[in-house]
């Protein structure tokens, strides 16, 4: 960190960081994970020898200039994070069975010798076969930058607008250009002895939220070509040791992720407006009410979903769940706080009195 005092008006600051982190996880056993759901999961761990690396990088420079009853600040802040995979999730498979009585009886009847298909007859055997395969190696990287400008103007004693204006975009989505505008004002009107005895706030302003990398991570992670997915349903296999794909009949898979063509950036449009009242030396109380509004948010569907007569619009290519931009947000809230200050403790109560989200 770095501040720069230019002159009497102007202060110049940067920042850098950097932050390195791995994260690694080892299964103790690469036998197929047992799964009977409510009631157990045994075998081996569908973790296999996991390792996230991330790498993230953050410049910031800001300007701030005093000029009479006006300051004005911008700046630019820049990062970059690079996302290092190594995820050879459930490359050991997984069995799902529908009951314990399903799986009681499949264990009891291999043990006699039961042939599997008559043990399937009478209702046992796992009702879904799971497994991974492919290059469990995967590298993401995003790159965000946001520039803005914002003048705070005292017009009076009593009186302080606002204005400010941010511009974003990040390497990873097809929208890149988001323009953010915000307004906002603090007013104290006087009373007759001329002390203000309550404030009054309120502003606008559009937030924009960024597609994580994470998410890009599995875009590339999850693409049928790099790592394959596999879905049997109703197996006519069972076993608690290591299978080899090619003893598989690897015939169904399942999901893939995409980014829709048209993805774009979400953004929240939020009004705030607040009431803070003294009561008496000591306590205020303060009224808040904010109301936001989200669109272009970010939603995943599977787009290849079986339709009602069982066909897949896509073909039968497994489940393709797609990154879109079509949630909507609604919500208001109207919030209290009170605050008491003894001299040796500040007392805070805060009461939500109306939330409403859709």
């Amino acid at each position: 960190m770095d501040t720069a005092v230019l002159s009497t008006s102007v202060i110049n600051e940067t920042r850098y960081q950097y932050h390195h982190d791995v994260t690694d996880e080892t299964a103790q056993s690469n036998s197929p994970q047992i799964t009977v759901p409510s009631t157990f999961v045994m075998g081996g761990s569908t973790l296999g020898k996991t390792a996230l690396g991330e790498d993230s990088h953050e410049f910031q420079n800001y300007t701030t200039i005093t000029h009479g009853t006006q300051t004005i600040k911008f700046g630019v802040r820049v990062r970059g994070d690079v996302l290092n995979s190594y995820t050879p999730a459930n490359f050991n498979g997984t069995h799902t069975f529908g009951s314990f009585a399903a799986y009681e009886l499949t264990q009891q009847d291999l043990a006699e010798g039961v042939p599997f298909s008559q043990i399937q007859s009478m209702g046992g055997g796992p009702t879904l076969f799971s497994i991974n395969a492919g290059n469990p190696a995967t590298t993401s990287t995003m790159v965000d930058i946001g520039a803005f400008v914002q003048d705070d103007w005292r017009v009076r004693p009593n009186l302080t607008i606002s204005v400010g204006l941010r511009l974003e975009g990040q390497s990873n989505i097809h929208d890149r250009h988001d323009l953010a505008p915000r307004a906002s004002f603090a007013w104290a009107p006087k009373t007759s002895n001329g002390n203000p005895k309550f404030v009054v706030r309120g502003g606008f302003g559009m937030f924009y939220i960024r597609f994580p990398n994470q998410d890009e991570l599995y875009t590339e992670e999850y693409n049928g070509i790099n790592q394959q997915s596999y879905l049997i349903r109703s197996p006519d296999f069972f076993s608690t040791t290591a299978l080899p794909l090619s003893a598989l009949p690897l015939s169904e898979s399942a999901a893939r992720f995409i980014q829709a063509a048209d993805l774009r950036t979400p953004y929240l449009m939020q009004s705030a407006l607040s009431v803070e009242r003294q009561l008496a030396r000591r306590t205020t109380l303060s009224v808040n009410w904010t109301d936001t509004r989200g669109v272009h948010q970010f939603v995943t569907s599977d787009i290849n979903a079986p339709l009602p007569n069982g066909i897949q619009p896509l073909g039968n290519i497994g489940d393709i769940l797609e990154y879109q931009s079509d949630g909507l947000l609604k919500q208001m809230q109207v919030i209290t706080r009170d605050q008491y200050s003894s001299g040796f403790a500040v007392i805070v109560v805060r009461r939500v009195y109306l939330e409403h989200s859709a």
